[in-house]
């Protein structure tokens, strides 16, 4: 990787973006105002932020959510029928069963050939040796109007002489299984109280057009919580006005790969508050690869490699005007989510 790889938007590995350094954050006026575009927008479609917006329900739906979702994952992991949860006319157990459990690849093979996507199983013991490494408390703010979410890039994280490396070795040598890993750079993400991202995607469109599909994200839960993510299905057809996200869950022991380009928004916890300044909600650790072979027969060509440049899009591919959140709306049941799920 090139030493002078930097980013000048935050792209963020769980969906969520990040800057290269807290201190030295760069805003060109075209993302600038493309990113309070698209906060503005977002802002009018959602009621309200952090554990804040669960303040007007009861007590029985305060618990009633968390229990419901423990139930839920618990008949994932034993691959039962989730219909006999849901019961006629009870908005939250209809909208937690609308989020998607990736728990097992051959469950969902129509949705990963669709965004064509990988989900790939891990070792506890490598998950938990990668949590170990995490900074007990989290750099930097994302910046773009993304407050809530918080992040420290790993640089280290590509160097053969240091523990987190060599960890970071092992992971890729198992998503190298399907195309090889050529390059790649990783951040710890964490998310203080949940706010919905915008629709984006991590690199300008003119970055994903040139790179040939070879960019990949890496979405890595670190704990037990495991990690939600909002993904969107692409329509060049201008002519749809509304895509609505699917709102999808990793669980602990998975990671999932998807094309750069998809267009996607984290920001979602579900980790209890242990003291106000809590801001480790859902630890996960995100991925940029390049892969590719690489090359050719004869020798010539180069292995594809991360671009030395990054910046979130909030816009349309073809009309800068159009903020992507203007179509490519949240998922479904979001606001019953946000308050009797989400923290």
């Amino acid at each position: 990787m090139s030493p002078n790889l930097h980013f000048d938007h935050p792209a963020l590995l769980n969906g969520d973006n990040v800057h290269h350094h807290p201190r030295h954050v760069r805003h060109d006026t075209e993302s600038s105002t493309e990113s309070t575009r698209a906060w503005d927008t977002k802002r009018r479609h959602t009621t309200g932020s952090g554990s804040g917006s669960a303040s007007t329900n009861t007590d029985d739906e305060e618990r009633d959510g968390p229990s419901l979702w423990k139930e839920l994952l618990l008949q994932s992991k034993k691959n039962e029928n989730r219909s006999g949860v849901v019961e006629q006319d009870d908005p939250i157990r209809d909208a937690l069963s609308s989020i998607r459990i990736l728990q097992d690849a051959s469950d969902h093979r129509d949705w990963l050939e669709r965004y064509r996507g990988e989900l790939h199983q891990l070792p506890p013991e490598l998950l938990e040796s990668i949590a170990v490494h995490a900074p007990q408390r989290l750099a930097a703010r994302v910046a773009d109007f993304n407050e809530n979410l918080f992040y420290e890039m790993q640089p280290q994280a590509h160097r053969s002489d240091h523990p987190l490396g060599v960890l970071m070795q092992d992971l890729v040598q198992t998503l190298s299984s399907v195309v090889p890993v050529k390059d790649y750079l990783g951040s710890y993400l964490a998310t203080e109280t949940t706010v919905p991202q915008p629709a984006h995607v991590d690199y300008t469109w003119e970055v994903l057009e040139e790179t040939a599909d070879s960019l990949r994200l890496g979405f890595l839960p670190l704990t037990e919580e495991g990690m939600f993510l909002q993904v969107w299905p692409p329509a060049d057809n201008t002519s749809v006005r509304e895509i609505p996200g699917e709102l999808i869950y990793i669980p602990y022991g998975r990671i999932l790969v998807l094309p750069a380009s998809t267009i996607h928004g984290g920001g979602f916890r579900t980790t209890h508050r242990h003291h106000p300044q809590d801001q480790r909600g859902n630890l996960r650790f995100h991925l940029y690869m390049a892969r590719g072979r690489g090359g050719h027969s004869d020798g010539s060509g180069s292995s594809p490699s991360l671009p030395k440049h990054q910046t979130n899009k909030y816009t349309e591919p073809h009309d800068q005007r159009r903020e992507l959140c203007e179509r490519y709306i949240d998922a479904p049941h979001m606001e019953t989510l946000h308050q009797n799920l989400f923290v």
